[in-house]
């Protein structure tokens, strides 16, 4: 049976009318974020993991330097206790006990016999050491890194190699420095502190060749990554960032870079489903702000209806009556039912626009002060995160505005309010760009100085607050501020440690007069 239009009641028809429009704005705004906030994640990611293997491709090409520099040195010394006709076990065990780069050290002649060797690769391990590497007598001629490959004793081993000369040049043997994979090694002292966490970042390097060399799963190491195209470009030399999908079918967003000093590569990548779960979670709080004001005005829509209903419900009772049989009491009143209509149809659109820039406001306010428009406590936190995650050396100074409950009791809080705008000015316009100022909360702030030693930031911190003393602010005198300064990674591990560091410091500041900057380190 088709439907009959005329059994629906006009508020019925309105009130599925509007909720539908706003419904599908809703879906459209929903969708259009989510969009918008899986490609601003995907971009920073991207960017992020690359800037980071670039950086810890500068620190490996470092570290190797070093380690050839360790090598060249104690070649040298092998060489001239050779023509002494000294042995070299004592110098061997003298650089085992020394260095921190390698798992082993081994010294063979000019024909592969091995002279010398650490204590862990005596015996047949050391013997046959040289053989399992797969360098040619000729390889180990010139400076060289071998192919991950398994000890005589069945350990996954990188061997680094120097050749030995005598005075006129003459070629005497070499000795080398073995990486053990799966044990603690330079490579774990490197990496082991790189991006991870929650977000499921990590870090793995190859060989020349695409072969495994660290990876936070043991199991992974020496398995050969050769097919995958961001190991592809690294073989060739080459670096940048894309979205990847690896050898078993995972797909990650990746930034990698190659080492010039040793030829591997490194990848720093985070899998695509960790960031599309933040994405889910950003889209499931904006669902949440605006799911109250969806559910208000909805019911302020169906008052509406039901008044704008209203003369129609009142015609058709009294038609039913005069149909009945029944005299009308009196005469229907005249209503103007369009100009009522296109005022609530305005209504309910200005009504959605302004839930959807609502939206955005809690968005905003949710990383903003909004008395002094600085950053507020969550942005800072973030802040903080990020810079210990990275690694990047920073500063933190804390201010407190000194006897600030007396100014809000002598001229009112409106005044309080002004006075905390006129310090957040005046702190602003002291720092350098980069730095970062924030409202830590009541009367007091927090400012992070990225690249800043703590004595640096004491003279920032001092700057700040000489400019204060010297001001008049809008309570009619000038307002002091006492400050605490701890630095990162000098003074605290985590952002926590970091922050009562320099609570404790505001609290010697405050205890010793007010109107000082005191140093975490200077306690």
């Amino acid at each position: 049976m088709p439907m009959r239009l005329d059994k629906f009641r006009l508020v019925h028809l309105l009130t599925l009318f509007v909720s539908l429009a706003m419904l599908s704005l809703s879906v459209l705004q929903i969708a259009a974020s989510w969009l918008e906030a899986r490609k601003s994640l995907y971009d920073t990611t991207l960017k992020l993991n690359h800037e980071s293997s670039m950086k810890m491709g500068l620190t490996m090409g470092a570290v190797f330097r070093s380690m050839k520099n360790a090598l060249r040195g104690n070649a040298k010394h092998i060489a001239e206790q050779t023509e002494l006709g000294g042995d070299p076990q004592p110098h061997v065990d003298h650089f085992m006990e020394s260095n921190n780069f390698f798992n082993g050290i081994v010294v063979a002649d000019s024909a592969g016999n091995v002279l010398a060797a650490s204590e862990n690769l005596a015996g047949a391990e050391g013997a046959g050491l040289a053989e399992a590497a797969g360098l040619t007598l000729s390889d180990y001629r010139e400076p060289a890194i071998s192919a991950p490959f398994r000890s005589p004793d069945g350990k996954l081993v990188v061997l680094m190699t120097w050749p030995i000369h005598d005075e006129d040049g003459g070629y005497l043997g070499w000795i080398g420095g073995t990486i053990h994979l799966a044990e603690p090694n330079v490579l774990h002292e490197i990496f082991g502190a790189g991006p991870s966490g929650e977000s499921g970042t990590y870090i793995y390097v190859v060989d020349p060749s695409g072969n495994i060399l660290y990876h936070p799963d043991p199991d992974r190491l020496g398995d050969s990554e050769a097919s995958n195209p961001v190991v592809r470009k690294l073989m060739n030399g080459g670096q940048g960032c894309e979205k990847v999908r690896n050898t078993r079918g995972n797909v990650f967003l990746a930034g990698y870079s190659a080492v010039s000093e040793n030829g591997w590569g490194i990848v720093v990548q985070t899998p695509v489903g960790e960031i599309d779960g933040q994405v889910r979670d950003v889209i499931l709080r904006e669902i949440g702000f605006a799911l109250p004001y969806f559910v208000l005005l909805l019911g302020v829509t169906i008052w509406i209806a039901e008044k704008i209903a209203e003369p129609f419900s009142g015609l058709a009772e009294r038609a039913d009556r005069l149909v009945e049989g029944y005299r009308a009491e009196e005469s229907p009143k005249p209503v103007f039912l369009t100009r009522e209509a296109n005022q609530f149809h305005l209504t309910v659109m200005l009504a959605m626009d302004r839930l959807m820039k609502q939206a955005e406001h809690f968005m905003h306010e949710s990383l903003t002060d909004p008395l002094t428009g600085l950053a507020n406590r969550r942005t800072m936190d973030r802040w903080i995160e990020e810079w210990i995650r990275v690694r990047k050396p920073f500063a933190v100074i804390l201010l407190d505005t000194d006897h600030f409950k007396r100014i809000n009791d002598t001229y009112g809080h409106q005044v309080g309010d002004e006075v905390l705008r006129f310090t957040a000015r005046i702190m602003a316009a002291q720092l350098r760009k980069g730095d970062c100022c924030c409202r830590y909360g009541g009367e007091e702030f927090a400012v992070l100085l990225p690249e800043t030693s703590a004595a640096e930031a004491e003279g920032i911190a001092e700057r700040i607050r000489s400019k204060l003393e010297r001001e008049v602010s809008p309570a009619g005198e000038p307002v002091t501020v006492s400050c605490g300064v701890a630095a990162w990674p000098d003074d605290a591990r985590t952002a926590h440690d970091l922050l009562e560091a320099a609570d404790s410091a505001l609290y010697e500041a405050k205890r010793a007069g007010r109107n000082r900057t005191v140093v975490s380190g200077h306690l």
